[in-house]
């Protein structure tokens, strides 16, 4: 089957190239919404998986809680050490995370769907799960197939950061599978590809309440509005008290 693209698409390279795109703007207004989906007290066991360069991770560690960040990708632990410390970083698979345990587990930024099989990623929420303190709580932030099916172009090519740098996205939906497969243009030339399982808002509600989770809400956006085709999708669940 050869190496799977999420080993090696996050490096230096990918983050260079989303920070110039303005992928990673909104962080602090994203921090203020998960703690405002979060319990509201103080010293929180957080698993931020993955974490990425840990925008979040430190973010949430200067707010007074306990971080542990989890990634696959070096590149991206490199980074988070050197420009956001603070956070325990910890090279690993998201379906096998540190034991724990944890009062919230944070999947964000389209995190979910890199499987193969989507058996795997009903295994990691499975395992984020029963990383949790009995009441604790999963944030999981992404894409869903509604939004996706309205803005959606197959003929657009996307530029990322200025144009004279060159840089793009481009690709195509497969709607009977629900996969999305781009290819990036990075500015020296060469390409990359990705492939993401897109769910359905009712789809991914019915494979975390699969996962054992109580309680399971969803929104469209930090605020708690409602879902709909024009928002990203937000989902709040909690591990019952009973473990």
């Amino acid at each position: 089957m050869g190496t799977p693209w999420w080993a090696s698409f996050f490096d230096r390279e990918y983050t260079d190239l989303w920070r110039v795109g303005g992928a990673f703007d909104r962080t602090a207004e994203e921090v203020e919404g998960i703690l405002g989906l979060l319990p509201q007290r103080d010293g929180l066991r957080i698993l931020d998986v993955p974490c990425g360069f840990g925008r979040h991770a430190a973010a949430l560690h200067e707010r007074g809680h306990a971080v542990t960040g989890l990634d696959l990708s070096t590149d991206q632990l490199a980074l988070a050490a050197e420009h956001h410390p603070g956070p325990t970083y910890i090279h690993g698979d998201m379906r096998t995370p540190p034991d724990g345990p944890f009062d919230a587990v944070l999947n964000l930024f389209s995190s979910i769907g890199y499987f193969e099989d989507e058996a795997e990623d009903r295994r990691a929420i499975r395992a984020w799960h029963d990383r949790l303190a009995p009441g604790g709580t999963l944030l999981i932030e992404t894409n869903h197939r509604d939004r996706l099916a309205k803005i959606y172009d197959p003929d657009a090519e996307i530029p990322i950061g200025p144009p004279a740098i060159g840089a793009a996205e481009y690709g195509a939906m497969d709607w009977d599978t629900g996969v999305m497969n781009r290819t990036v243009r990075m500015p020296d030339g060469t390409e990359r590809s990705f492939h993401i399982r897109v769910y359905a808002t009712t789809e991914l509600l019915a494979v975390v309440r699969g996962a054992g989770f109580d309680d399971v809400e969803a929104f469209g956006d930090w605020s708690g509005n409602r879902t709909g085709p024009d928002g990203r999708l937000i989902i709040r669940a909690r591990r019952g008290t009973d473990g």
